[in-house]
């Protein structure tokens, strides 16, 4: 019965989405913020992509990128314990050591592609965290 359950939910759960995908063909929707009068300048969405998302694509010279291989991670660690920091409740170190311990090991594998596929990668430059690994 369970298992009949499961499948139930699983093929509706597959059905919407396929349904919300078709209907975004159609569908104006904004991207990144809701759209309402007076909430900044009308973009297209695929405008709006764009200007969302150059900056993920554009490298720029110099700072963590020049320390670290994974600036990325870094930052999204920094900001976690900063919010552990603040609150200082339980809950927001766990999810602090949680993204750690989710993100740690994706830097060292992202650090050893890189040397593996770019020969001129710097040696000096850390996984994660600079001048220390």
């Amino acid at each position: 019965m369970s298992q009949n359950i499961f499948i139930i939910l699983v093929a509706s759960q597959g059905i919407v989405g396929l349904a919300a995908f078709c209907a975004l063909f159609f569908v104006s929707a904004p991207y990144g913020k809701h759209s309402r009068p007076g909430w900044g300048p009308r973009l297209s969405s695929k405008l709006a992509w764009i200007v969302m998302e150059t900056p993920a694509v554009l490298v720029p010279p110099g700072m963590l990128l020049a320390l670290v291989s994974n600036p990325n991670y870094l930052g999204e660690i920094i900001q976690w314990i900063g919010f552990a920091l603040l609150t200082r409740s339980v809950a927001a170190w766990a999810f602090a050591l949680f993204t750690f311990c989710n993100i740690f090991p994706r830097a060292v594998q992202n650090h050893r592609w890189y040397h593996e596929h770019f020969s001129d990668y710097p040696e000096k430059r850390k996984v994660i965290i600079p001048y220390i690994f």
